[in-house]
């Protein structure tokens, strides 16, 4: 009977970790697309409004807010995986926008960070960084290779 006892408070308690565990989850992701989709996007209302954004720019704050929510269904798709599977999906997922600015991508890391395991906020962290600065060479640097 104390067994019984004993396993079913071990499976409440599980239970009740793993719901806290999905709660904080969700709460992230609500907060990643607050501060990141939902801001570009109030951002941009607000100037569409006034008559501050030409075309183009409208054009580049959507397409930098649907970048941004793939990065953060990405991210939930990496979870635990290790820091090469992370890059070479960031790789897959940004070539095409690289050859497409006419720009060719050289690849390399440090092999020694692939034994890091990733979390979904440290997965979305690392392909905002990596997206930004794609992004700026490709606006900014006229160069022929990132």
């Amino acid at each position: 009977m104390q067994k019984l006892q004993l396993d079913f408070q071990s499976k409440k308690l599980e239970q009740e970790a793993q719901a806290r565990a999905i709660l904080q989850e969700r709460q992230r992701l609500v907060r990643d697309m607050h501060d990141g989709i939902g801001g570009t996007l109030a951002s941009l209302i607000v100037r569409v409004r006034l008559g501050k954004s030409s075309k183009e720019e409208t054009e580049n704050e959507l397409q930098s807010g649907l970048t941004d929510l793939r990065l953060i269904v990405d991210s939930l798709d990496h979870v635990g995986q290790d820091l090469d599977m992370v890059m070479h999906m960031f790789k897959d997922r940004i070539e095409p926008q690289i050859e497409a600015s006419n720009m060719e991508l050289l690849w390399e890391y440090d092999s020694q960070l692939n034994a890091l395991a990733m979390d979904a906020e440290s997965t979305l962290h690392v392909f905002r960084f990596l997206q930004e600065a794609v992004t700026n060479a490709i606006r900014h640097s006229e160069a022929q290779t990132i």
